[in-house]
């Protein structure tokens, strides 16, 4: 290992910081792929101040971890001997370590993106680093199209990605094809094994088996890192391990505890630790003295949870990239070993790297700094990976429903105040509402509350409301719910900046469930349902869900907070009863007049409906309706049942099919009108006015319909080339049946007895001559004794047998020889001249 004049080890970034200072100066932008453990995050931004490319602005560093960000300042000024919050600090969630003479600053997500909104030039700052790429969270993301755009504006901003798995071709290219700057990494021997756990989920079992293994072979005695998802696992974990004896303190690493806490286990040196730890400590944070990793396979990743209208964090499996990273954290200063709790055979499933939080999260408290920052066209906002476009559309419609955005899509008054505050827009809409009306403490504490609750937890929420008020009083008892301490600094913070924000807020003494269900209307109008029958409920859209009980009656309005597939559809879930009052005095309720098709009548009837979004408050039949809308609802109507309204008459199916001809064999000659089932229906809907019934419209005179569908010229073509009726020899006009033409060899057929056919010499053949007639002669009894479209072969080769043949049957009928040379007649003999 090297060591640098100051006597510190040189970390292999070190020796491409050179090419990094040289991109930013001739590119303004550099992507740096750097592995985990080869210093990037510690030593970039001591370097990039040194170098002089700051001038007099300042470093901002993002840093997705509250305690990564803590640790990484704490290094940084190290290395520039300061004080956290002189030249370096940070600014983290419920933190802030930062003056006026901070030049290198490291932030989290949040708190970059808050400040955007504020200040959209980031005035002051010459250079942003954003590390960690490679988790593609969506606020790095968006904040990578922030800077994209903002450098059109200021050429002296630099920018900086740091990334250890994600390739960077795609970034550099996105950043004008800025230069790629590559470091090597320094990885010590890892051995790995697979343990996997012995039962679903049973962490404390397994993660003590893995324990028991690495302290009974070749024990280093180092520092043991076990990587579990989350909080309540950590706490279960700790809980179980001690009820055993450890040759090692068990100790707890996560952004829930306070900074002198974190600060106790990041600390170098002290007895020997086993680490339980989130994924805080997978990227950006170096343990020192770790030399052996357990690995419980899951992480905590924030999803869309379409049950509740918000984001959660879900329990999932770690990535491919994911495993190698924390793998990585046992080999930084020696060699180490890694125990996985799954099987080998899963390590195969693994997914390469995790999916960008872009496509999995619910978008609108996104969307609203994008809106304020670049313009209501987001069409043109240069995304480094674009959402889902029915993602985005979702997210647009939920913030035009809570009035955050206009109809033009620009923010409202109300919006603006819901981007600065720190709050799903849901959430911030109750909390707007309450200040207005009054009662904001306890909404601030119901939106704290919200997101936290556990969905096993049925009871109501004003207990749970309450429960935790009752718990802030004297928080040393048990909390109300697992989430209840996170909800607790969430309310600390929405409290002193509501205190900004809504200097005038109404107070309110007690909370009512009158005052819950109006705040939790402001932010789930969406949420609104009607009970239709005991235990069955209809919302917006139609949407039928089914309910736990039947306690509320036919016609009650309620909310349904969270939404369940079950197996009879969705199940609806913490409902909340809502009066029908409410809605005009607190919401936009629109008021439509429409014609709505009752099937049961098959006829159209006036409505006056009430709507709230999408959702049918109520409605009242019955009422005059404008005559157009009638008419477009039964043609709809009619075009839904189409073979029940088109009837129409032989003589109508008979031009019909010579139209359809006309099309095939004609189409060079004139334009015809369409014929087809889109073409009639269009046709029909020209028709419907002053219809309100399915049996008005199968009173229409097809005939006519058709028949004035075809221009004045157009009439005598069809009417000698595709003739409705044909004159044969004995002067009779015999209608012409064309259905048999319309398939793929088909002919029309022309049906008459032989003796009218007399002296006939060809068979006749119509639209110009393309198409032969197919010619069925036809016994006196008229039933055919010869089909053919050869009549000058039949009467040459067939007519003796068949004449041989019907002058034995129909001795009186007239049988000449010569049928080319008689006379055509009508009757039974001709009549004497």
């Amino acid at each position: 290992m090297k060591a640098g004049a100051t006597g510190r080890s040189v970390l292999p970034v070190e020796t491409v910081l050179p090419q990094v200072a040289e991109a930013l100066r001739r590119h303004r932008a550099v992507v740096l792929e750097a592995p985990t453990g080869s210093g990037k995050t510690t030593r970039v931004p001591p370097f990039l101040y040194r170098s002089g490319l700051l001038g007099d602005g300042q470093l901002v560093m993002l840093q997705p971890r509250r305690v990564a960000a803590r640790a990484c300042a704490r290094a940084i000024a190290d290395q520039l001997d300061s004080h956290l919050g002189d030249l370096v600090g940070y600014q983290v969630r419920f933190e802030r370590r930062v003056s006026a003479k901070t030049r290198v600053a490291v932030v989290t997500e949040g708190i970059l993106t808050r400040r955007f909104i504020s200040d959209s030039l980031l005035e002051g700052v010459s250079c942003v680093v954003l590390d960690e790429f490679h988790e593609r969270s969506i606020h790095t993301d968006t904040l990578l199209a922030f800077l994209h755009e903002l450098r059109q504006l200021r050429d002296d901003l630099t920018i900086v990605v740091m990334s250890a798995t994600l390739r960077g071709e795609a970034i550099a290219a996105y950043l004008g094809d800025c230069p790629i700057v590559r470091a090597e990494g320094r990885l010590f021997p890892l051995e790995t094994s697979y343990l996997p756990l012995p039962k679903r989920h049973a962490f404390g079992e397994g993660v003590a088996d893995a324990l028991r293994q690495l302290f009974s072979v070749n024990d280093d005695g180092g520092h043991v890192l076990v990587f579990l998802p989350g909080v309540p696992e950590i706490e279960r974990v700790r809980r179980f391990l001690a009820e055993g004896a450890w040759p090692a303190e068990v100790t707890c690493l996560h952004g829930s505890l306070s900074s002198e806490e974190q600060d106790r286990v990041l600390a170098p040196g002290g007895p020997r630790r086993i680490i339980l730890a989130t994924n805080v400590a997978e990227t950006s944070l170096t343990i020192y003295g770790v030399s052996a990793v357990i690995d419980a396979g899951y992480h905590k990743q924030m999803t869309y949870d379409v049950f509740r209208g918000l984001n959660r964090l879900e329990m999932k499996r770690i990535s491919l990239a994911s495993a190698v990273q924390r793998a990585g954290r046992a080999g930084r200063q020696r060699a180490g070993r890694v125990i996985r709790l799954w099987d080998p055979t899963q390590q195969a499933l693994l997914e390469a790297e995790e999916r960008a939080e872009i496509h999995r999260v619910d978008l609108c408290d996104h969307l609203l700094p994008i809106i304020d920052f670049h313009g209501p066209n987001l069409a043109d906002f240069p995304f480094f990976e674009p959402p889902a476009a029915a993602s985005l559309d979702e997210s647009l419609k939920v913030l035009h429903m809570l009035g955050a955005l206009d109809p033009a899509g620009r923010l409202t008054e109300k919006g603006r105040t819901m981007t600065a505050f720190p709050l799903h827009p849901r959430l911030a809409s109750m909390a707007a509402f309450a200040a207005e009306h009054g009662g904001l403490e306890h909404a601030l504490a119901l939106c704290a509350v919200l997101p936290e609750l556990p969905r096993e937890d049925h009871r109501g929420l004003p207990e749970h409301v309450e429960d935790f008020r009752v718990w802030l009083a004297d928080p040393r008892g048990r909390p109300p719910f697992p989430g209840a301490r996170t909800a607790q600094r969430g309310l600390r913070q929405l409290e002193r900046l509501a205190k900004k924000t809504w200097p005038r807020a109404k107070a309110r003494a007690n909370l009512r469930d009158e005052d819950l269900a109006l705040w939790l209307l402001q932010g789930y109008p969406d949420r609104l349902f009607r009970v239709t029958a005991p235990g069955a409920a209809v919302g917006g859209g139609g949407r039928g869900v089914t309910l736990p009980n039947d306690h509320l009656k036919v016609g009650q309005l309620f909310l349904a907070l969270e939404l369940r597939d079950g197996k009879g559809g969705a199940r609806a879930g913490r409902i909340v009863p809502v009066a029908a009052t409410w809605l005009d005095a607190y919401l936009e309720v629109e008021t439509r007049l429409v014609a709505v098709y009752d099937p049961r009548r098959q006829a159209v009837v006036g409505k006056r409906q009430r709507w709230v979004g999408d959702f049918l408050v109520g409605e009242k039949e019955g009422v005059k309706v404008d005559d157009v809308a009638v008419a477009e609802a039964l043609a709809d109507a009619a075009g839904a049942d189409w073979e029940r309204v088109f009837q129409p008459d032989d003589r109508a199916k008979r031009l019909l099919c010579r139209l359809q001809l006309a099309h095939q064999h004609l189409a060079d000659d004139t334009d015809w009108p369409a014929v087809d089932p889109p073409g009639l229906q269009a046709l029909l809907r020209d028709h419907c006015f002053g219809k309100r019934s399915l049996a008005d419209l199968r009173k229409l005179n097809w005939y006519d319909l058709l028949l004035q569908q075809v221009p004045w010229s157009a009439r005598e073509l069809l009417d000698r080339e595709l003739p409705e009726k044909l004159t044969v020899p004995s002067g009779s006009r015999i209608t012409v049946d064309y259905e048999a033409a319309l398939g793929p060899a088909g002919r029309p057929i022309l049906a008459a007895r032989i003796q009218e056919m007399f002296g006939l010499q060809q068979t006749p053949r119509l639209a110009r001559g393309r198409l032969p007639v197919l010619c069925h002669l036809l016994a006196p009894s008229r039933r055919p004794v010869q089909v053919t479209e050869d009549l000058a072969n039949f009467w040459r080769s067939g007519y003796a047998e068949v004449r041989k043949e019907l002058r034995a049957r129909y001795a009186k009928h007239y049988w000449p020889e010569n049928p080319l040379e008689a006379e055509a007649i009508r009757g039974v003999r001709p009549r004497k001249k």
